[in-house]
């Protein structure tokens, strides 16, 4: 009795300074939360000759924070309990993501545009708000208009208005935010907004395969496709120069992209879906080659793997052919899957996320673009009123 006393002891003991041993104090975010990790910041202890109370008081905290951020095998309970969670319990859901039907992933996040609020239809616009997004529109439309520039608005229809049998309860009858925006819209602008969802759930019986990451926010190459297709056929009649490339279907397996990290999941534990690869006959480089990519971004600013995506935030292209229309576009995260498309059909592209300093007519108008393309996503709609032009 008493040595299994004494290995109890040294069992117990050992289970409290291992993880401290194994403490993880080089990572500066966590590849299973997507977050970045807390550090210990500078404390001064004295300030103006006199002890910092204040200071002193705070540290506990950061001390706290620290540890409970980096103790060894942390990723590894953290994971172990999400799957717990997420297969035994069946707790599918959290503030960012839940899972509808046929285990699709479903992002509703409230500080991110609230898609939930927008596929209940909970978000629409008052009269005043619907006007001014009007007027916006209208005043972009206007100002590229009187420079010869072509204007295009891509609203991107968040993956809720293309499946949303896929939720696990129906959606109301009625207009959406979008619904709004379109049906408001003076006849003159009709041909310069382009809100695919129709479109695109018109091409979902057509393929076996989903035109939307079922375990993420995105369409995928399939649906970019099709987006770039209507695309194509608004600009034609103004550039009929642009070349008309034949693509080409291939099957891969995926296990899809961002919603998976949100549960904290590991993509090897998430189910792989079947979808379509869409790239043309005779390759990309036969087209385009990127000039300039994305920097790798700080810990701060990046908080998962959205460095290592060519064009994650900002891109600039050049076609082979030099005759070809020039565009400039302003976008967010849906334009991803679409820039190939679009950069095989201008002479050259700028992609703008997150750069806000070129956000604005002056910017526009040095750049010399033959095309303009605004592209916000469905749940992103009301950014149209920030947007400092």
């Amino acid at each position: 009795m008493k040595i299994l006393r004494i290995i109890f002891i040294f069992l117990f003991i050992g289970i409290i300074i291992v993880p401290l041993i194994l403490m993880d104090r080089k990572s500066t975010i966590s590849e299973t939360e997507k977050r970045v990790l807390a550090s210990i910041p500078p404390v001064s202890l004295v300030a103006d000759g006199k002890l910092n109370v204040k200071s002193i008081m705070k540290m506990p905290g950061y001390i706290d924070k620290y540890l409970n951020d980096r103790f060894g095998f942390r990723d590894q309970y953290i994971t172990m309990m999400n799957n717990f969670s997420y297969y035994v319990l069946q707790n599918k859901h959290n503030d960012d993501v839940f899972v509808g039907k046929d285990n699709w992933l479903f992002y509703i996040n409230k500080r991110n545009g609230d898609s939930l609020s927008d596929f209940l239809k909970q978000n629409l616009l008052t009269d005043k708000q619907l006007q001014t997004t009007i007027d916006k529109i209208v005043e972009i439309d206007y100002f590229c208009d009187s420079h010869g520039i072509r204007f295009l608005f891509l609203i991107a229809p968040e993956k809720h208005s293309i499946y949303p049998e896929k939720y696990p309860f129906p959606r109301p009858e009625g207009n959406t935010q979008a619904d709004q925006v379109i049906n408001a819209l003076p006849e003159y602008l009709r041909g310069k907004v382009m809100y695919p969802r129709d479109y695109l759930v018109s091409k979902k019986p057509e393929h076996e395969q989903p035109l939307y990451y079922p375990n993420g926010t995105h369409w995928n190459e399939l649906g970019a496709y099709y987006v770039y297709q209507l695309l194509y056929n608004i600009l034609k009649p103004d550039f009929p120069n642009i070349p008309d490339i034949e693509y080409k279907y291939s099957v891969y397996r995926d296990t899809g992209e961002d919603s998976i990290a949100y549960l904290s999941l590991k993509e090897k534990d998430i189910h792989p879906a079947e979808l379509l690869k869409i790239e043309p006959f005779d390759g990309w480089e036969s087209h385009y080659r990127y000039i300039k990519k994305t920097e790798k971004r700080t810990a701060e600013e990046t908080a998962a793997r959205a460095d290592i995506e060519p064009g994650r935030f900002s891109a600039s292209t050049l076609n082979l052919d030099n005759r070809l229309p020039k565009a400039l576009i302003f976008r967010d995260s849906f334009f991803l899957t679409l820039e190939p498309f679009t950069s095989c059909i201008f002479s050259a592209a700028e992609y703008v996320w997150d750069e806000g300093g070129k956000k604005n007519y002056n910017y526009i108008l040095s750049q010399e673009p033959d095309v303009f393309i605004l592209e916000i996503g469905e749940r992103g709609l009301g950014q149209i009123l920030s947007v400092s032009f």
